[in-house]
């Protein structure tokens, strides 16, 4: 099972095959030293900076309203985790 991290970092992965994009190019667009970044974010290794993401919701064409639903999830299980040890 995948932990809520790795979720949305397989959405965004999914957002960036389905606009045709691969890691490089979107390092590229960051400016980012490396695409290990956004491979580190895909598999749910490390967060998603909101400088990174709002390049990403352009970049992918992603529903303004679909990823804020997620990330609030996300943030729920982290408080969830942090307050009840779940």
């Amino acid at each position: 099972m995948m932990t809520p991290r790795e979720e949305f970092g397989e959405y965004l992965r999914l957002k960036r095959v389905e606009a045709g994009l691969t890691q490089k190019q979107v390092s590229d667009k960051l400016k980012l030293k490396s695409p290990q970044s956004i491979s580190n974010v895909e598999r749910g290794l490390a967060p998603a900076p909101i400088k990174m993401l709002k390049v990403l919701i352009q970049m992918y064409r992603i529903d303004e309203g679909e990823i804020l639903h997620r990330l609030i999830a996300l943030q729920v299980d982290q408080l969830e985790r942090q307050l009840y040890g779940t």
